[in-house]
């Protein structure tokens, strides 16, 4: 299930390297998470219902494609691939309060890009 996909498709606006990045290793987690969950063939049929396998249409578009096709189960997924990105990340995971699965995701990014500007400037 573990697909590569072209750099085009973001969940963000931003256009970098970094960003492209990180976009593929959500998208793995993502891959997996459904696939251990569902199984290959219907985590592939979840994918396409959602909008194909790209899901260029944000972060956002994604959690709520998930809430409407698994309801509150959703949540359950979405736990899931947070945690499982934080871990390949290798960023502490930690439940806040009023946080949405896309606010994790979010977090994740920007921490990643933290620990990669102090990696940088101790390689300096």
């Amino acid at each position: 299930m573990n697909k590569k996909r072209g750099g085009e498709n973001r969940f963000d606006e931003g256009g970098s390297r970094t960003d492209e990045a990180f976009d593929e290793i959500l998208r793995d987690c993502i891959d997996n998470v459904l696939g251990e969950v569902l199984g290959d063939v219907s985590s592939a049929v979840v994918l396409r219902q959602i909008g194909g396998a790209s899901l260029s249409g944000g972060i956002e578009f994604f959690a709520e494609a998930l809430e409407r096709i698994f309801g509150a189960g959703a949540f359950l997924l979405e736990i899931l691939i947070t945690k499982k990105l934080y871990m390949k990340l290798k960023i502490e995971y930690a439940e806040k309060a009023g946080y949405k699965f896309a606010d994790y995701v979010k977090e994740a990014k920007t921490k990643r890009q933290t620990q990669k500007d102090v990696n940088k400037n101790i390689h300096v």
